[in-house]
């Protein structure tokens, strides 16, 4: 198997676990949600980078938007703050590597 597509999988593993998580560990309140569902985020965009954290937030959500409301005109809007964080995860971890210092041993920048 080659190195793209071991990728491709375990991007979709963390695709699955990201809208099970969402669908079954979710605490909502009123305008709170009190979820876990970005540890698969946090998880592809250290391992994977910009592109696996983007793509593991963008479907999940997707996924999980689509089974709760179907498409409606602001999906769109409604995956931005995902797909933000996974972005900014994978680009801060790709930052600190890039410098010689990796981001998990900067325990107050990683949370």
């Amino acid at each position: 198997m080659s190195k793209t597509t071991k990728k491709l999988c375990y991007i979709a593993l963390l695709v699955a676990v990201y809208v099970l998580l969402s669908m079954t560990f979710t605490i909502k309140t009123g305008n709170l949600e009190i979820t876990f569902k970005s540890l698969p985020v946090v998880v592809a965009a250290l391992l994977f980078g910009l592109a696996g954290g983007g793509m593991t937030a963008l479907l999940g959500e997707f996924f999980c938007l689509v089974m709760m409301y179907g498409v409606i005109p602001t999906t769109i809007l409604m995956l931005m703050p995902a797909v933000a964080r996974g972005l900014v995860i994978g680009g801060a971890a790709r930052y600190f590597w890039m410098s010689g210092c990796l981001f998990e041993e900067r325990t107050v920048t990683c949370y």
